[in-house]
């Protein structure tokens, strides 16, 4: 996710970017030990917890970077886009899928465009995301786009089908962050997750406290708070651990990778 004005991204397991007080970011690479300027002093950082690259946007482009090489770039001007400040950007990194997609909304023109980027070739290819005008919290897993916008009463959570464009909605509350994953849409608010399948049907829902933080491993999506507990939907129902672990017992937290 974004981290606005950090000063620390991971770059998966090959290396890290940081900046020293009001220097330039610099990318530290883990195998050799080397640091390169990356020449760039004001940003916003995109982390991948879960591969290789990170993403960096600035007041006139955004990039996709791999290690210290940008690997595909955008300059908003030149795309006939608004003003940086007037600009959404929304980054999901597939995990093994070795894509990313950038979702640009234009406020000014109303519009939300999807652009997916081979992380290898740097290869690109967009589309526009049909009826929408603004789209919050925007997310995919390679095969649908699962998005959350306003309507007359509440939200409209949103799926599309990427291969054949079709589009679903159904009303929901507010929410603050979503996923899509294997058969399952999560939708997580301040007091509850709610579970749909593919077709926003609703299929399990339950209460929790506490910000979580999400992980997609293997066919399962792992959500743990800050209070130690951790819930693992699969297949339309979720379990319930607790970890033993609580805020004042550590800070931060791994990526859930390899069913660890």
């Amino acid at each position: 996710g974004r981290n606005d004005n950090s000063a620390f991204v991971f770059d998966g397991e090959k290396g890290f970017v940081f900046k020293r007080g009001d220097g330039n970011y610099t990318y530290f690479d883990l195998t050799t030990g080397t640091e390169t300027d990356l020449g760039i002093s004001q940003a916003y950082l995109f982390s991948n917890d879960n591969g290789e690259g990170y993403a960096i946007q600035t007041s006139e482009s955004f990039m996709l970077f791999n290690g210290c090489g940008i690997v595909w770039s955008i300059n908003y001007s030149e795309e006939g886009l608004s003003d940086y400040t007037s600009l959404d950007i929304e980054v999901d990194f597939g995990p093994g899928r070795n894509e990313c997609w950038v979702f640009v909304t234009d406020f000014n023109s109303l519009m939300t465009n999807a652009i997916t980027v081979d992380m290898e070739s740097g290869s690109s290819s967009r589309m526009r995301i049909p009826n929408s005008e603004v789209c919050f919290d925007i997310v995919t897993d390679g095969q649908h786009i699962v998005w959350k916008q306003d309507d007359r009463f509440g939200y409209s959570l949103c799926l599309m089908d990427i291969n054949d464009g079709t589009v679903k909605s159904v009303t929901v509350a507010d929410a603050y962050k979503l996923y899509v994953a294997n058969n399952e849409v999560v939708v997580i608010s301040e007091t509850d997750v709610s579970i749909y399948d593919k077709d926003l049907n609703e299929l399990n829902s339950f209460n929790t406290v506490g910000y979580l933080r999400t992980f997609v491993s293997g066919d399962s999506i792992v959500l743990l708070n800050y209070r130690g507990q951790m819930y693992r939907i699969s297949n339309g129902t979720y379990d319930y651990f607790d970890t033993g672990l609580s805020s004042d017992q550590y800070s931060r937290m791994q990526v859930y990778r390899n069913d660890d």
